[in-house]
């Protein structure tokens, strides 16, 4: 599990599915993705490498104090006085009565579901 490090990619073809789930797991463990010469800044990101790294800027003040791995490979937890920071791979049910709010890279919205959805990252309030 990478935690504070980068990825460098090189040519290699993947799925804009697949390189969509690498930068949220990168960013989830406070890493990056380096695409090095790859791309010159003439070169337009697509719009979910913008929408993660908004989400990444909301997200990274409550990326404090002690990261945990969800149970099954579920996501990542970080645990700090504030509350818990979750960033989620698969559907996860917490085991908690905690209230969630879920980031969206500009504002935070109230989540009253039981099951915290994949590829999103919550805060607990309680």
């Amino acid at each position: 599990m990478a935690f504070d490090s980068r990825l460098i990619v090189t040519a290699n073809r993947r799925s804009e599915e697949e390189q969509e789930e690498i930068l949220f797991r990168m960013l989830a463990n406070r890493g990056y993705v380096n695409y090095g010469n790859l791309y010159d800044s003439s070169h337009i990101m697509p719009d979910w490498v913008t929408r993660l790294h908004k989400l990444y800027n909301q997200a990274l003040p409550h990326m404090r104090g002690c990261r945990r791995l969800l149970p099954n490979n579920a996501g990542v937890r970080w645990e700090n006085r504030a509350g818990n920071l979750i960033w989620t791979y698969s559907d996860w049910h917490p085991d908690t009565d905690a209230t969630f709010v879920r980031l969206d890279g500009e504002k935070e919205m109230p989540w009253t579901q039981p099951v915290l959805e994949s590829g999103n990252v919550y805060r607990s309030l309680t």
